[in-house]
């Protein structure tokens, strides 16, 4: 698609996107594994590469945003060794290559589909010779790549859809002993390398009207090879080469007729370009284990010294060892590190593995605010009956619930404290809260924080249903809805350095809970024990923000989330003297959401993301321990310890209150 680098591995999209005229890198993930990347089209919505290993077996691939991946269809007869090595700018045409019995053959995927058309050899081939494609112009007309030879001789080919595929020849006139590795935008110059006249690989630039012209090699060198070209074809980078030096490598930059040696960064033994902006004035490449960023001003600097350059404060033991490729304007490399793989600009760097996780740990967010709403509305308002009047009467409460969450990911406190009133109307009895609840010091990736907090209402109907002998089935109605602030610290590595970016995000949750319980259904000793179900709903919102500080921030999408739950327990409650009542509670919680709550947004003046957290547990117990103290003729003093097993709740926490009935 035009001087883009291929690069394999878990960094292969952002990668591949640089090469764009624009930068429309993506940082996705695709959902299953092990997944390499080969390139990406110019908008970002279709990625390529293979699932497998390359050694097989191996599936091309396709992802989009609406389909996610799709394994793209093998030539019949293929072994499953088979990949997708490029796409056109709008993700309609892809090419790649299958491994069949004769051996390999290119392929193109055309206009959206699944089934692969074979691109014909140049001419008619033994049954052991192969063709690979290599790259395709941004239009989707062209394909380039290497054929072999019956002589066993890789020679460039072009192929177009009316003209098939054309040998571009080689430097010495031959049919053989050349190979195209990228194409311009439009498909009209091809570069590579070829067998020149002294029987040496030399640099090819070619175009219909010159045919294939050697760019030299210089003085000194015995090779030179062609690695990518700008989009209208008038600048290319590559490598020199001394065979006599085993290492010793040079980069170059071609345009006009002239061909530079770019050096090497001071210290180092070789150097290797592999990347070209737009216009050709900045080439990235490696030299060494040092990857580089070049410009007639600057000359050939490490990127580490660039970042230093602009004010960013570099980790000594960073390790950035090679760029692959640049965007158009030159602002922005990626690249491979002792990490894995790295994206710099001049506002610092970071490692994608790393960064991806710090923008996959604000899934965290949403998870605490499910931990914190568990325990509003299950905590002090998990036995509705507790709270009865009789007829005509009123009451006054005030209650809080404190613990900890430190279920799966999660480590924070959580708290909420309330005042309530109510009123027994004869046939039911209607309760209103208002109060505050906190989600406080949350660990998230990297340092990062977590403080959130709502002001919320609580309305409660409340009702005896129909009458069992001794006993009644009561009914409650509860809904709720809270809105706050939450303050969120993002941790993050940049240039191998801690940081953070942050953001201030308006906070909601809207729930609703039906409830019914058998009261007094069986009567042991002192003892009543209540069964209940109980089903539940609650959504939760954390608005779209945008971070700031730190010297890659993002833009977070609106989170919206729910969860859905059935409880089945049991109520007791034993009388150990007038005043004094043993409590006890235990039930059984199931979920309907296993979904991890995704994060998606945007980061600034780069690329999309749209992440997973982890999984949801979906089933968990709840068990509670407390007393119940009348203080005085009307007033009740209640106090209990809860805990459960996992899940979206927390860990553990106190619930205490007082109730005053008049």
């Amino acid at each position: 698609m035009g001087y883009k680098n291929r690069a394999w591995g878990t960094a292969g999209v952002m990668m591949a996107a640089l090469g764009s005229t624009s930068l429309h890198a993506e940082v996705i993930n695709l959902g299953m594994g092990p997944i390499n990347a080969s390139d990406i089209s110019a908008d970002g919505t279709v990625v390529v590469g293979r699932s497998g290993g390359l050694s097989g077996p191996s599936q091309a691939i396709r992802w989009t945003q609406g389909a996610g991946i799709e394994t793209l269809n093998d030539l019949a007869g293929g072994i499953d060794n088979y990949l997708a090595s490029d796409v056109s700018a709008d993700g309609n045409n892809i090419v790649g290559y299958s491994n069949t019995p004769a051996g390999f053959r290119a392929v193109i995927w055309q206009g959206g589909g699944l089934t692969p058309t074979i691109i014909p050899f140049v001419t008619t081939r033994g049954a052991s010779d192969r063709n690979l494609a290599n790259a395709i112009s941004a239009d989707g007309l062209v394909v380039v790549g290497d054929d072999n030879t019956t002589a066993g001789q890789d020679q460039a080919f072009r192929w177009t859809q009316a003209g098939g595929s054309v040998s571009l020849g080689s430097l010495t006139g031959s049919m053989g002993g050349s190979n195209a590795a990228d194409v311009s935008s439009d498909g009209s110059v091809v570069v590579g390398f070829s067998r020149n006249a002294s029987s040496s690989n030399e640099a090819f630039r070619w175009t219909q009207a010159s045919g294939m012209v050697g760019l030299g090699i210089l003085t000194g060198f015995d090779r030179s090879s062609a690695a990518a070209v700008n989009p209208d074809g008038s600048v290319v980078v590559g490598s020199l080469t001394k065979d006599t030096s085993p290492g010793f490598h040079r980069a170059f930059r071609w345009e006009g007729g002239t061909m530079a040696n770019l050096g090497v960064v001071a210290g180092n033994t070789s150097s290797y370009a592999t990347g070209v902006s737009d216009n050709g004035s900045v080439v990235v490449g490696f030299s060494d284990q040092d990857a580089f960023r070049w410009t007639a001003a600057s000359g050939m600097q490490t990127v580490k010294a660039w970042l230093e350059g602009n004010g960013v404060e570099v980790d000594p033991a960073l390790s950035l060892k090679r760029a692959t490729a640049v965007n158009a304007d030159g602002s922005v490399i990626v690249g491979e590190s002792n990490d894995g793989a790295f994206l710099a600009r001049s506002t610092g760097s970071i490692g994608f593995n790393e960064y991806g996780a710090s923008l996959q740990g604000n899934a965290l967010v949403q998870s605490a605010m499910f931990a914190k709403n568990d325990m509003l509305m299950n905590g002090l308002h998990s036995n509705p009956l507790s709270r009865r009047v009789d007829a005509g009467q009123r009451c006054f409460r005030i209650g809080g619930d404190w613990g900890r969450d430190n279920h799966d990911d999660r480590n924070g406190s959580l708290g909420m404290a309330e005042a309530t009133g109510c009123y027994n109307f004869g046939t039911v009895q209607v309760n209103f809260s208002l109060g505050k609840s906190w989600a406080s010091d949350y660990d998230l990736y990297q340092n990062g924080d977590l403080d959130a907090d709502e002001t919320y209402v609580v309305g409660e109907l409340l009702a005896p249903l129909f009458d069992m002998s001794d006993s009644q089935v009561w009914g409650a109605l509860t809904a709720i809805y809270g809105h706050g602030e939450a303050d969120i610290k993002r941790g993050y590595l940049n240039a191998g350095l801690p940081t953070s970016s942050k953001g201030s995000p308006d906070i909601e949750t809207r729930g609703i809970r039906a409830h019914l319980e058998w009261d007094n259904a069986w009567q042991l000793s002192s003892t009543r024990i209540n069964p209940y179900v109980s089903a539940s709903y609650v959504e939760n919102s954390v608005d779209s923000y945008t971070e700031t500080g730190g010297g890659f921030p993002a833009r977070f999408d609106k989170q919206t989330n729910y969860a859905a739950d059935v409880r089945l327990g049991l109520q007791g409650l034993t009388r150990i003297d007038e005043q004094l009542r043993f409590t006890s509670q235990f039930e059984g919680v199931h979920s309907d959401d296993d979904e991890g709550h995704r994060v998606s947004g945007q980061i600034i003046g780069l690329s999309a993301f749209d992440l997973k957290g982890s999984d949801s547990k979906q089933n968990w117990l709840k068990l509670g321990l407390g007393i119940e103290y009348d203080v005085v003729e009307s007033g009740m003093f209640s106090f209990s310890l809860n805990g459960t097993t996992e899940g979206q709740a927390p860990s553990y926490w106190v619930s205490t209150g007082y109730q005053y009935n008049f």
